[in-house]
């Protein structure tokens, strides 16, 4: 039976796609052992749910849509450089765009997502951390050094984005290829809660 790598996610609009390519460029010129990703694959990942058969991208889809029916469209805003340390070999640590959502939707969000998923059993993950993916850092040979360049770069002053509305929710397929990955949209969903 053929698998399928997939994630829930949201997609933000082209303005705060083009935001993210100038933070992008600006990072780029600083550091350049990062592997930094392109602007166009910026998502928030609400939910990863790794290989699964392909027949049950439907089941995923419904519960999707179960979710997306029942929540209304909000704002939320990229906000400072952040990262994830990782030492272990063969992780990458993962440079990102925190996001600034006061009111805790994109919490609650997850959280009513995981419940449909569970309906048709499914076994999401409870951990989330709102972030878009900017670049990953491979471990460095001395630790200190890993943390020096994280710091660095978390440390660069960037511009709080501009607020933008939450308004579907996308299924994504992840192709590897190379060294990364490409993004194939399989379905999408509007809120209309």
């Amino acid at each position: 039976m053929e698998r399928i790598r997939t994630f829930i996610a949201i997609t933000p609009p082209p303005k705060v796609t083009s935001q993210v390519g100038e933070i992008l460029e600006k990072l780029q010129n600083q550091n350049s052992v990062v592997r930094w990703e392109t602007p166009e694959k910026a998502h928030i990942t609400l939910m990863f749910l790794g290989d699964i058969p392909q027949a049950r991208v439907e089941e995923v889809a419904k519960a999707v849509s179960e979710t997306a029916n029942n929540f209304p469209k909000f704002f939320i805003r990229t906000d400072v450089v952040s990262y994830f340390y990782k030492d272990k070999a063969g992780s990458d640590s993962v440079i990102f765009l925190s996001i600034y959502d006061p009111a805790k939707n994109l919490r609650r969000l997850h959280k009513s997502l995981a419940q449909h998923l569970t309906v048709h059993e499914f076994s999401p993950s409870t951990h989330f951390s709102a972030h878009i993916t900017i670049g990953r850092l491979k471990k460095q040979r001395y630790p200190h050094e890993q943390k020096r360049i994280l710091s660095e770069i978390a440390d660069t002053n960037i511009p709080r984005g501009d607020e933008f509305e939450v308004t579907h929710l996308n299924i994504y397929e992840s192709i590897s290829q190379g060294d990364g990955h490409r993004y194939h949209l399989l379905r999408s969903f509007d809120l209309t809660g």
